[in-house]
């Protein structure tokens, strides 16, 4: 569908009909350099966008096959990965890596400056000064997707299969070791590897083809998004951003994981809008929704106990020193919820027929109550 600008509000479409140096609707990956020039990987060779300006690059320069990736290394150089094999050079001069004529999907650099490069039966390295690349054997019989160095270890280098992930130790590049493998599989089904990201805990993200996002925290592997059944939309790339966030680029559409502390947790609600948390004496957490429900939390769900609470934009709750909460309306009612069900003390405790806001109790047993009327207090059982 071409080329999508996100500004966080909207998006703008770019492609062939309204931008004539993309020369492919197909978009394969995006990246960014020193300078902040966005270059663009197509089906039909590469192209730049700088201070404004989109501009192909000259096929003398990158052949217009299809292009896989394009990697800015420490020394700032450009390597341009595709069907062609692999290129070299600076924004304006490029030339050809020798001895690569395979279809090359990745690029990668590590800790020491060397190169590293997957591909249709390859996986292999390369230096300066060195004659030809320096190829893992085990590679020829398989397509590696994706490389990903672990920045917490240098000296590791995950790659993507169709069967999972590797672990390998390239400590001496011509003496690889493998380590270790990850399988993807589920139920005799295999998921493609296609992209892999690291995220700023160490953990480590994959893109598959039939199960979606997945997360490696180095013992147990975890599938995103495991409420969604059957087939997922195939993930064609991951990256984490400056603020921490995921974001998946797949065949449905751009997907965002965020990390945080907090857990949104709803299952059991109709309305989603709160008006009060509170925790009764006996440690229960106690929610109310704009909808009217008061329910208690057993960890990961919400169980109502009271619905249809007569003001509507949600009932007032605050715990009660008998356990469970008391429950406050627009129509001058006092409910006490506990888990075994409701009971109305509106009577028992002489509350007038006021709009209840809020309740609060004080350090010396008293019991204040906001109300439309003013504030009452309730000292022995009576207000």
């Amino acid at each position: 569908r071409g080329l999508v600008r996100y500004d966080g509000l909207g998006t703008t479409m770019y492609s062939p009909h309204t931008t004539p140096a993309l020369r492919s609707w197909g978009i394969n990956a995006l990246s960014t350099d020193s300078r902040g020039a966005l270059w663009i990987s197509t089906d039909r060779g590469l192209t730049v966008y700088e201070r404004g300006v989109f501009r192909a690059v000259a096929t003398e320069q990158i052949p217009a096959g299809t292009v896989w990736e394009v990697h800015r290394d420490r020394r700032d150089r450009l390597w341009v990965a595709g069907s062609f094999g692999v290129y070299v050079g600076d924004e304006k001069q490029f030339i050809s890596v020798p001895h690569f004529k395979e279809h090359i999907y990745a690029v990668e650099e590590d800790a020491s400056g060397r190169m590293w490069f997957a591909g249709r039966g390859v996986l292999a390295s390369f230096a300066p000064g060195d004659s030809a690349p320096v190829r893992w054997r085990p590679a020829t019989e398989r397509r590696v997707y994706d490389l990903a160095v672990d920045p917490r270890r240098p000296r590791t280098l995950w790659i993507a299969l169709r069967e999972g992930i590797y672990e390998l130790d390239i400590t001496n590049p011509s003496a690889v070791i493998e380590k270790r493998r990850v399988p993807t599989a589920r139920n005799g089904t295999r998921a493609q590897v296609w992209t892999l990201a690291f995220d700023r805990t160490g953990a480590l993200w994959l893109g598959t083809d039939t199960r979606g996002v997945m997360r490696y925290d180095g013992r147990v592997l975890t599938e995103l998004d495991p409420e969604r059944q059957g087939a997922k939309d195939p993930v064609w790339w991951l990256l984490c951003d400056m603020r921490g966030s995921m974001w998946a680029g797949t065949s449905g559409g751009l997907l965002r994981y965020r990390r945080s502390p907090f857990r949104t947790i709803t299952q059991g609600l109709t309305a989603t809008g709160t008006w009060a948390v509170r925790r009764d004496t006996t440690g229960t957490v106690w929610i109310s929704t704009d909808d009217g429900q008061v329910a208690w939390l057993d960890g990961n769900r919400w169980h109502p106990i009271l619905t249809g609470v007569r003001n509507t934009s949600a009932p007032s709750i605050w715990p009660s020193a008998g356990g469970g909460v008391l429950v406050a309306d627009d129509n001058g009612r006092l409910l006490r919820a506990t888990r075994a069900g409701v009971v109305d003390i509106t009577r028992a405790v002489g509350l007038p027929a006021v709009g209840s806001y809020g309740w609060i109790a004080a350090r010396d047993g008293a019991v204040y109550n906001n109300t439309g009327d003013g504030l009452l207090r309730a000292r022995t059982g009576k207000i």
